[in-house]
């Protein structure tokens, strides 16, 4: 037989109300972040992306993004600062290019641990770090 919960104050089963809402609010909130997006469904963008130093006015790295598949594709490439300066912008992003199969783009003074996006239309977005530097 089936007793009903006696609560002994308000408080005690205010408690008991909050801990239920959360418990329901995080099952929602995960199911949420578990769902597949669509950017995963995508195949993979047809490009390589390479970091070389550079000790000129162009570095510390300068980027290149390839095309390595047979069609051209368009690029857009945003690099996200790691450390923010005052005088530049925390996000630069850069226009939509279009590259023939084999062809690239440098992208210039990417710093390290700079966050960068590699968008190409049809694909699933790349995202990666530049390195970290040697010192």
């Amino acid at each position: 037989m089936n007793t009903p919960i006696a609560f002994t104050s308000r408080a005690t089963a205010l408690r008991a109300i909050v801990l239920a809402a959360s418990f329901l609010l995080g099952i929602t909130v995960n199911s949420a972040q578990a769902a597949p997006k669509s950017e995963d469904s995508k195949p993979a963008a047809p490009v390589s992306v390479t970091f070389e130093q550079s000790a000129g006015e162009n570095g510390p790295y300068i980027m290149t993004v390839a095309n390595k598949g047979s069609d051209e594709i368009k690029v857009k490439v945003s690099v996200v600062a790691s450390v923010q300066a005052h005088n530049k912008p925390k996000k630069r992003e850069f226009p939509q290019t279009s590259l023939a199969a084999g062809k690239g783009m440098t992208v210039n003074e990417v710093a390290a641990n700079d966050r960068v996006m590699v968008r190409v239309k049809g694909y699933a977005m790349l995202e990666l770090v530049a390195p970290a530097g040697t010192n």
